[in-house]
């Protein structure tokens, strides 16, 4: 049955998001440092994919350069950048002078815009659906009209608008985190592990869900035999590791080489890209003494992980 509702809380989010790029504010929202970080800026991957058509000529004949090769320039996965690389090759095929002006003039285009917002109408239409299987399950607790607000808050949400119209690669992620939540809480075991381990690709931080995600999904079989529990928490468990590894070795067929490894998934951990910006993290490190960094950054990275085993001891109680 049709939710005329839900369809005027989705068609009221597409066009506030369609009238802020109709006004020329997304150029303003992709140079803003609260909304293009160095992992979710989307110039940077139009950069490195220009970089990776620029041809190298050695000895053994004209090779791909590699754009994570040369600093803190790339901290994107090589697949995110495989539309614009091939977009790049056809541009080259045909003689295109000044190609990275001319993904640029895709990227500015409405047909991105429309993307980016197809993408957020629909992450609420997972919300709405996530929210509606739990208020199934315990009417209780939660009122009829909840799944309703949570999609209409996701929608409007300041910070959620602005990244869609800013273009941030945020809002991929928040996709697949949103397909990972909708297939646990159908308990669809393999397919959830796929999903993470998509996000685990785009956001290296996202893996340590993987213990929640098992715990979600042995919930969900109730009062199920020990060897039902058991095969979900294998099914997750292979479905992640086979779609990572798949992701990876298709990175490194795009890439060519393993340095997206060191430039995607250690500086997350590492940070050595501190660009100014207006969260914690940037101003506590820069009061820190240059020996002391290294202390810093485990600390930070570690309060993440020191959370995972008091939530895991509750939920098997």
């Amino acid at each position: 049955m049709l939710n005329w509702r839900l369809v005027l809380v989705l068609f009221v989010g597409i066009a506030l998001r369609l009238s802020l790029v109709g006004i020329g504010l997304t150029p303003v929202f992709m140079n803003r440092l609260e909304v293009s970080t160095p992992v979710t800026s989307l110039p940077l991957v139009i950069e490195g994919a220009v970089r990776t058509m620029s041809l190298q000529t050695g000895t053994n004949g004209s090779t791909f350069y590699d754009p994570y090769r040369g600093g803190d320039a790339l901290h994107q996965p090589p697949l995110v950048m495989l539309p614009f690389l091939v977009l790049s090759k056809f541009m080259e095929s045909h003689h295109v002078v000044d190609i990275a002006r001319e993904l640029n003039k895709i990227v500015l285009s409405w047909t991105t815009a429309l993307v980016f917002a197809s993408l957020d109408a629909i992450i609420a239409i997972l919300l709405f659906q996530i929210i509606s299987i739990r208020q199934a399950k315990t009417p209780d607790t939660l009122s009829p009209r909840t799944p309703l607000l949570v999609a209409a808050f996701y929608l409007i949400n300041p910070l959620s608008v602005v990244s869609c119209v800013g273009l941030s690669l945020s809002v991929i992620h928040s996709f697949w985190m949103a397909l990972t939540l909708i297939n646990l809480v159908r308990g669809n075991a393999l397919s959830s592990g796929g999903c993470l381990a998509v996000c685990s690709y785009l956001s290296p931080h996202s893996l340590l869900l993987l213990p929640f995600a098992i715990l979600m999904l042995v919930e969900h079989e109730g009062q199920m035999a020990t060897v039902g529990r058991v095969k979900q928490a294998v099914a997750a468990c292979s479905g992640f590791l086979l779609v990572l590894l798949f992701v990876l070795h298709l990175s490194v067929l795009v890439s060519q080489s393993t340095s997206f490894l060191r430039e995607v998934f250690l500086f997350a951990i590492q940070v050595k890209d501190n660009v100014p910006g207006l969260n914690i993290y940037w101003y506590t490190n820069l009061l820190m003494f240059d020996e002391f960094e290294g202390c810093f950054v485990f600390l930070f990275q570690f309060q993440m992980l020191a959370f995972a085993p008091g939530f895991i001891a509750s939920s098997l109680r």
